[in-house]
């Protein structure tokens, strides 16, 4: 996977002259104040450089370009591989001086660590790469044909960093971003002494590194920290212990891969879509999808921390937006939503596949999937303990169903997850007595089993409002009028219409969860009737012996027997609508 990602970046890098400008045209240079000095010693640049975190808007000078491009060839590898063992420092050559500003005012800087970044700088092999074979014969290839430091240009350099550092003026230190110092030099300078310090760091670990026919090969650092306290990365059945081997050029283009990834992740592109057919990458927002066709590819979800990390990738094969078949989310019931006018809006015809994974966000998970689709398991955080279950339950199908659109019985499988969750958003809005979205979530639901049972009418949910209508006709009937055979949805529905009426009896302040949640965790119909002859035995005292409406409602329930399980949405339905004993009579 990752290979056939560098082979389309570097494809790209060739149409577009080859070298790194599609890197440095899209590169996001740490936070802090930037400094070019000139050969004469005098600072020709001072420039802020700052990204907004929620715009993801970089605050750019005049000289951004240039200082780029040093930055870009100044930068570590990793902090775990620095040139200042006491890692206050961090840049890579001589022509760069990097810190936190920090540094400065607590005192962490001292004149011995500037020494010994230059010492170090001067001869790396003596004291920093001594220990390793590997890395000494490394470097000691590169010096061959690239020539030693040039020791002069190092002292000079070294000498205004300890004459200015500690009495720069106009810089405002109390930010907690970084302090960079750039020394004026050649871009094949630049190019050259970060070479000198990649090419013996490039790899995880030089211990791992093996020489074939004359060539170099290691394990890459990227996304891979082998040590000894990961034996488990270890294959140990294979002469070679490495999970896979690079070569030096292979190694340096995927460094070149992994410098783009880090910066769209600096700017909040975490999902990087690759075609394989049409040698493209496009990076999206992390809620974000990329609209283009794609016949073959790949698809990466970056996180960005201490170094970009790719905790999840998938194959993308005919990936489109675009629904085969339009999801129309109706409002079979009608309602207004006067107050919550936001629900009416979501109404309307689908087409797209991140739209409508926004929609489920929105109407089951109550906005709280979208920002927890990514993290792992023991970061998500939601209103509750049964709502964060059912998200983990979730959202691996509804990541493949919209944001990837890979994976055999896609709809079948964003079906299954979505029934028992839905269901259980149910249970939370009946339980929080938010009837306006209780009747949101019905629709939603019945539009779902439209849209999965591919019907193109709306029989799913038509049938639903019809069972309200019938009921109806029979409460309000001057004779008492009793519920068909195989009509278990009337009698759902007439059981939630009679527990919402009893619990309206009570008296209680606070009488809404205690009373309705044994009947939402029912599971049969004799335990159903027996938690309702229960209610009913509490609160008779308040009924009117002359309730006609109560008698009919009760005479329909108790003469009827069920052949299907509890149906806990039309119990709800019943529960949430409009109590039809309560009905005003129509003027004849």
């Amino acid at each position: 996977m990752l290979q056939g990602c560098i082979a389309v970046f570097q494809k790209i890098l060739e149409e577009q002259g080859g070298g790194e400008q599609k890197i440095l045209d899209e590169y996001v240079p740490a936070n802090g104040t930037y400094l070019i000095v000139s050969k004469d010693g005098t600072i020709r640049v001072q420039e802020e450089i700052q990204l907004d975190k929620k715009t993801k808007e970089i605050r750019k000078g005049l000289h951004f370009s240039e200082l780029c491009f040093m930055d870009y060839h100044s930068r570590l590898i990793s902090m775990n591989k620095p040139i200042d063992a006491k890692k206050v420092i961090h840049s890579d050559n001589e022509w760069s001086f990097w810190i936190k500003k920090d540094s400065l005012v607590s005192g962490k800087l001292t004149e011995e660590i500037i020494d010994g970044y230059y010492d170090t700088l001067l001869d790396p092999v003596g004291k920093k790469y001594g220990k390793s074979k590997e890395a000494v014969r490394i470097y000691r290839n590169f010096e061959e044909k690239n020539g030693a430091v040039d020791q002069e240009a190092l002292e000079r350099c070294r000498k205004w960093i300890k004459d200015h550092i500690f009495s720069l003026e106009g810089i405002d230190l109390s930010k907690k971003d970084y302090l960079k110092i750039f020394f004026e030099a050649s871009e094949e300078e630049y190019i050259r002494e970060d070479q000198r310090y990649i090419l013996p760091n490039i790899y995880n670990n030089n211990d791992y590194n093996v020489e074939i026919n004359g060539e170099i090969f290691g394990l890459p650092d990227d996304n891979l920290g082998m040590n000894v306290k990961k034996p488990f990365l270890s294959i140990k059945t294979r002469k070679y212990p490495a999970p896979y081997l690079l070569n030096e050029h292979q190694v340096m283009q995927q460094k070149e891969f992994f410098n783009y990834l880090t910066n769209q992740a600096a700017i909040g592109r975490l999902n990087i879509y690759v075609d394989t057919d049409q040698n493209k990458i496009y990076a999206c927002g992390g809620n974000e999808v990329c609209e283009e066709h794609i016949n073959s590819g790949y698809f990466l979800r970056l996180k960005k921390g201490k170094e970009t990390e790719i905790p999840w990738q998938d194959n993308l094969s005919g990936y489109k937006q675009e629904m085969d078949i339009p999801f129309y989310f109706r409002n079979f019931t009608n309602t207004e939503y006067t107050r919550h006018p936001e629900y009416a809006k979501r109404f309307g015809k689908i087409e797209r596949r991140n739209m409508l994974k926004d929609c489920i966000n929105d109407v089951v998970f109550w906005n709280y999937l979208n920002g927890n689709l990514w993290l792992e398991a023991s970061e998500v955080s939601t209103v509750d303990d049964k709502m964060r279950c059912d998200i983990l339950r979730a959202r691996e199908a509804i990541r493949e169903w919209s944001v990837t659109a890979f994976g055999v019985d896609q709809d079948k499988r964003l079906e299954s997850v979505l029934e028992p969750t839905s269901l259980n958003a149910l249970k939370r809005s009946v339980l929080e007595n938010q009837s306006e979205r209780i009747d949101w979530q019905l629709n939603f639901r019945w539009s779902s089993k439209a849209y999965f049972s591919k019907e193109e009418d709306d029989s799913v949910g038509r049938s639903a409002c019809e069972v309200m209508e019938y009921v109806k006709q029979k409460i309000l009937s001057e004779e008492t009028s009793y519920i068909e055979e195989d009509h278990d949805n009337e009698y759902y529905f007439a059981v939630g219409q009679l527990v919402a009426y009893l619990i309206s009896l009570s008296k209680a302040g606070d009488r809404n969860q205690a009373l309705i949640n044994p009947f939402l965790n029912t599971t049969s119909n004799g335990a159903l009737r027996q938690r309702l002859t229960q209610l009913y035995t509490k609160y008779n005292y308040a009924i009117s012996d002359g309730s006609r409406r109560v008698k009919n409602l009760l005479a329909m329930i108790m003469a009827y027997t069920p052949d299907k399980p509890f149906d806990v949405e039309m119990f709800i339905w019943g529960y949430a609508a409009n109590n039809i004993v309560y009905t005003k009579e129509e003027k004849k």
